[in-house]
């Protein structure tokens, strides 16, 4: 999952020059079957803004959670593991959760991705260890995609996810069965691996059906 915060953290993407058509539509290259764009799943996957709508639903949420604790852990393990070295504390999770006057057993559950960490325990947390709020926080650019692999399983490559994600988050219009040229284009480009706008295409529909397949599951429950 790292390597999704390592490709979308690499800046801007560039918006491509307009061509004559704006809307591209979706030419059914994928060699494991044909995608219907018009089916439910779909439809959901790609309307849906579901890490607003559906962000306190436990398995939407927990993916949240998860896509944040790939963001935040690390860098508070790294401060620890600077001051064990450097000699000051706190120097392991039994001192932080002293210094920040806080159970143990309630630090344990942020750590290990049972409970969302709040604003005001990550600027604790970041003053607590001399970091800036920032470190401790993701851009929508890196979580987001993050989330949606969490919340598609294995099913979903990372790169996969993410182009869903960028695609999500360009601006991109929504009607159906056409996808915008210009965000493909533009996740295309900021991804590697991608030969062209049809192989975007395929990814973000393919992971739309996958998002709208696990919105549909966490409504009947």
């Amino acid at each position: 999952m790292r390597q999704i915060l390592r490709i979308v953290s690499q800046g801007a993407v560039r918006r491509p020059r307009r061509s004559h058509a704006t809307d591209w539509q979706f030419r059914r290259q994928d060699t494991r079957g044909k995608m219907n764009l018009t089916n439910e799943r779909f439809q959901l996957g790609m309307a849906t803004e579901w890490w607003v709508t559906h962000r306190d639903v436990k398995p939407i949420r927990g993916a949240i959670i998860r896509a944040f604790l790939d963001h935040w852990l690390p860098v508070v393990e790294g401060a620890i593991r600077a001051n064990k070295r450097s000699g000051h504390s706190p120097a392991n999770w039994d001192q932080l959760a002293g210094a920040l006057d806080r159970n143990f057993a309630s630090l344990w559950r942020a750590k290990n991705g049972k409970v969302k960490l709040s604003w005001y325990d990550a600027e604790l947390l970041a003053e607590t260890l001399g970091l800036r709020i920032e470190q401790m926080t993701p851009t929508r650019r890196q979580w987001l995609p993050a989330a949606t692999r969490y919340v598609c399983g294995s099913e979903v490559s990372d790169r996969d996810a993410t182009a869903y994600a960028l695609y999500r988050m360009s601006g991109a219009k929504k009607f159906n069965p056409h996808f915008d040229a210009l965000a493909l284009e533009q996740v295309r480009e900021a991804l590697p691996g991608f030969l062209d706008a049809d192989g975007v295409a395929n990814a973000v529909a393919q992971v739309a059906e996958r998002v709208g397949q696990a919105l549909q599951a966490a409504d009947q429950h």
